[in-house]
């Protein structure tokens, strides 16, 4: 229960820092809701879709941290390690704590 009160914390977290867009000039997405097409794409199986709306989502909201993780999860299925160390090394970067192993 613990574990699933603090990654309900951490979401709204997330949510929380994501800036509001300014009425007029919201005509693209964040790079964060391609964040969420990626995650969906990955849990479907379709890992390739999911690196291209992670890469949309890197290149959108360069800030955003967490993207790099699942890239670097992404890359590493793939057999793309030297890309899964960097996108690793960017999370860390921004201050996304990451684990070691």
């Amino acid at each position: 229960m613990q574990r699933e009160i603090a990654a309900t914390e951490e979401t709204i977290r997330r949510l929380e820092a994501v800036e509001m867009p300014v009425r007029g000039e919201a005509r693209e997405a964040p790079g964060e809701v391609w964040f969420q097409i990626g995650n969906a794409q990955f849990r479907l199986g379709r890992l390739d879709e999911a690196i291209v709306s992670w890469e949309t989502c890197a290149k959108k909201s360069p800030k955003f941290a967490q993207v790099h993780v699942n890239l670097a999860v992404a890359y590493w299925k793939q057999g793309r390690f030297d890309e899964a160390r960097k996108a690793l090394a960017r999370a860390t970067e921004l201050g996304f704590p990451v684990n070691p192993r």
